[in-house]
């Protein structure tokens, strides 16, 4: 079981913003037993949330290595076909 205080977030969470917080409780809000968070008053992304799509968003973000990778990725899920060269 997954302890808070192994986790690194655990030792800057004070120092961090409220923005930053917020994200975090609701994106735990948003996963399957996360009924306290949202008890607590964070509201959930999306109930479509599962374990399955957490483990495909931590792959994507442990392979994010720089601004480069960030907007590759954002071009090829945008445009899958790729840019039209002629417009």
């Amino acid at each position: 079981m997954v302890k808070w205080d192994d986790l690194e977030m655990s030792s800057w969470w004070d120092s961090e913003t409220q923005e930053f917080q917020t994200f975090v409780l609701r994106l735990l809000a948003s996963l399957p037993f996360g009924e306290e968070a949202e008890d607590a008053g964070f509201e959930p992304f999306t109930n479509a949330l599962g374990w399955q799509e957490m483990v495909m968003v931590t792959e994507m973000l442990d392979k994010i290595q720089d601004k480069n990778d960030v907007m590759s990725l954002i071009s090829e899920i945008l445009y899958p076909e790729g840019l039209d060269d002629e417009e």
